[in-house]
Order: structure tokens, then C-alpha cells, then sequence
């Protein structure tokens, strides 16, 4: 299958300068590379663009250092293109053991070691290593030819065999009974095994959601729903999430997730709509100040419901995503920008919720 990219480079952003080197290294022979924060549209949801470009990329070339060992981003990298069935082609720059959440998806990949000296040194021993993985089998001979071949093949085996054919008697009624007898066995018992319907699971949430399917995870976008083909009456057991990261690769707020267990319609196709429960509600945050908002609280009475981080969300007055939380009783929202500006709203008084599925909530700070 064609797909947009040769290689996606994973890296954590203290191997940065290395990464862009080997970007315009395997650029210049021609590749197709794609690496963050260069390649990601502007305006676009920033994990989106990542795990849209995972999919589209026949490698993934993971430079392993003491920093990515410890990423988060890096690790949530590897996991879509490990689940995603692309090869990945780990690029050790320094003497480090994997953790064990890396561990697990390269222990079965052929590491390229460029430990000793400078590690632009081993750049055209990875050229090689790409190239090797991108080359494709030769392809098969054309159809005509394959066609040809068989026949003559049919045609002389025919020709040693001549062995002659004695017709029984009454064959036709033999034939016609065998005949009824395999139109039972596929209508009574085979075509329902066979036939199928479809589940179109709708992500009504305002963020993207993942779904475990066929052995892989796939994307559904915002307002956007994924087909799935199941046998009639077949039982499907599977997982779906949505969450919201910032730009580290760091969890904002809470991760959503749906357990589902239904079954294939057999009198037709439905939607399963993922929506998310009136307990929670998604947080947008608007910054109209004179500086950068620096730090976000969400909270309540009760202390083991408090989320507080550090963040960035600059003064242009577009609105961002900042994650999922619980709705409580006392939700308190406190928010400080660099000049140590507060502002907060709460729960009763200027914070307001509707009791209903996918609520978002857009706060302006001005």
C-alpha cells in the first residue's frame, strides 16, 4: 500500500539538532521524512498530526538516547506505529537499556548501535538499514503469463494421465441430488456464517477518539465515525479512549474510556455513539491577557479530585484544549499567567453545567 512518508523520525526534543541532521541527511537521498515540531499543520490538533502521520510512514526511526528513554512522547510513538504494523528501526546514540514501557514493543527489532564517536558518523550505516527495509520483493510475473503457465501445466499433466472417463449410469439424477444437497448445506448452514453487518461507532466527543479494532487501533476524528464489518450476531469485546496531551506528550486532565461489549445486528446495520458521560466535561481556555497563561488548578473541597500543571497557552485569543475532568459539586477553575495574574471561576456562581453528554466549557481570560 502507497503511503505519504518513508520514514517518521521520533526523537525527544533534547535530541532535536541530531534529528533535524538526520532529516536533511535522508532528504537529501531522497526520502520522504516527516518529524515534529517541523511537519505539524498549524491550527491542527497536535496529536492528531502525530498518529495521522505515524499511519502514513513505512519506518519509524526512533533515535534512542537517555532522554527519549524517559519520553512519554517518544514511548506513546512507538506504541501507534507498533500497533500500527510499521517497522521501526531503533537508532541508539547512547549506552542506555530501554525502559521496560520501551522495552516491549523493540525488543524484537534490530537496533543500529551509534554509541562509539559521533553519531552522524553511523548516518549512512542507517541510510543502508531504510533503504533495505523500503526495498520491495520483485513483483510477480504478469497475469497473462501466470495464466499461460498454469494451463500449459493443466494441459500436460492431462496429456501423461488419459485416463478414460466411464459415465455411470443414471448420473444426471446422482448429479442433481448433490446439487440440492450443496444448496441446503449453503444456505442452511454456511451464508450465515458468511453474512455481515456493520456497527458505525460516532465519536460525538469534542476531541478524537482511539479504537482497539482487528488488532490494531484506528482514529476516529471529531464528528467523524469509523465502519466496522462483523459476522451477524457476533459478539465484539473492545476498548476506545480519548484524552488530550499537550505538546511533551504529557496527559492534560483526564483520559476517557469506553468498555464496550455489543453485538452485530442481525437485522441490520446501527450506530454505537461514543459519547461522553455527563460527569465530565472538556475544558477550552480562551487567553485575551497581556502575557502568556502559565499555570492551570482544576479542583474541588475534596483534595484527591485536585489537577494542577504547569502549561503554555499564549495570548492570541484562540482557544485551546486543556483536557477532560470530573464534574463536582464545588468545581473551582483557578488559572495564573507569567505576570502572576489569578483568575478563577466556581462551581454555583459564574461556572455553569447542563447535565448532558460531550460538554465543553470555554473560559476567556481577559
Amino acid at each position: 500500500m502507497d503511503k505519504k512518508y518513508d520514514i517518521f523520525i521520533s526523537h525527544s526534543k533534547e535530541d532535536n539538532k541530531l534529528a533535524v541532521a538526520l532529516c536533511h541527511f535522508l532528504e537529501e537521498r531522497q526520502f520522504r521524512c516527516w518529524m515534529a515540531p517541523r511537519d505539524v499543520q498549524a491550527g491542527k490538533d497536535y496529536a492528531i498530526c502525530i498518529i495521522e502521520a505515524i499511519q502514513s510512514s513505512r519506518i519509524m526511526v526512533v533515535i534512542l538516547s537517555e532522554y527519549s528513554n524517559r519520553s512519554h512522547h517518544v514511548r506513546n510513538e512507538v506504541e501507534r506505529a507498533f500497533n500500527h504494523q510499521v517497522a521501526i528501526l531503533p537508532f541508539r546514540i547512547k549506552d542506555v537499556i530501554p525502559e521496560q514501557s520501551l522495552e516491549y514493543f523493540l525488543s524484537s527489532y534490530h537496533w543500529l548501535d551509534a554509541i562509539e564517536g559521533q553519531a552522524e558518523n553511523y548516518f549512512e550505516d542507517l541510510h543502508r538499514h531504510c533503504f533495505a527495509l523500503l526495498r520491495t520483493d520483485e513483483p510477480l510475473p504478469p497475469i497473462d503469463d501466470r495464466r499461460d503457465r498454469n494451463r500449459n501445466q493443466k494441459d500436460n499433466n492431462r496429456d501423461k494421465q488419459k485416463i478414460p472417463v466411464v459415465q455411470p449410469k443414471k448420473t444426471g439424477i446422482y448429479i442433481a441430488g448433490a446439487a440440492i444437497l450443496a444448496l441446503l448445506l449453503f444456505f442452511v448452514i454456511l451464508k450465515p456464517m458468511f453474512d455481515k453487518n456493520t456497527i458505525e461507532f460516532k465519536n460525538n466527543a469534542p476531541t478524537f477518539v482511539l479504537i482497539d479494532l482487528n488488532g490494531k487501533t484506528d482514529t476516529i476524528g471529531i464528528n467523524s465515525s469509523f465502519i466496522y464489518s462483523g459476522r451477524k450476531n457476533s459478539r465484539l469485546k473492545t476498548n476506545a479512549y480519548s484524552y488530550s496531551y499537550n505538546t511533551k506528550g504529557n496527559l492534560l486532565g483526564t483520559k476517557i474510556q469506553w468498555n464496550i461489549d455489543t453485538l452485530v445486528h442481525a437485522d441490520g446495520n446501527y450506530i454505537y455513539n461514543l459519547n461522553v458521560s455527563s460527569r465530565y466535561f472538556f475544558l477550552k481556555i480562551t487567553n485575551n491577557t497581556d502575557a502568556d497563561i502559565n499555570y492551570i488548578s482544576v479542583n474541588s473541597l475534596d483534595q484527591n479530585e485536585k489537577i494542577a500543571f504547569p502549561t503554555r497557552i499564549p495570548n492570541d485569543g484562540t482557544s485551546y484544549g486543556v483536557g477532560y475532568y470530573k464534574i463536582l459539586s464545588d468545581t473551582k477553575i483557578e488559572l495564573w499567567n507569567t505576570k502572576n495574574y489569578h483568575l478563577y471561576w466556581n462551581n454555583g456562581d459564574n461556572l455553569h453545567f447542563n447535565d448532558s453528554f460531550n460538554q465543553v466549557i470555554t473560559l476567556t481570560y481577559k
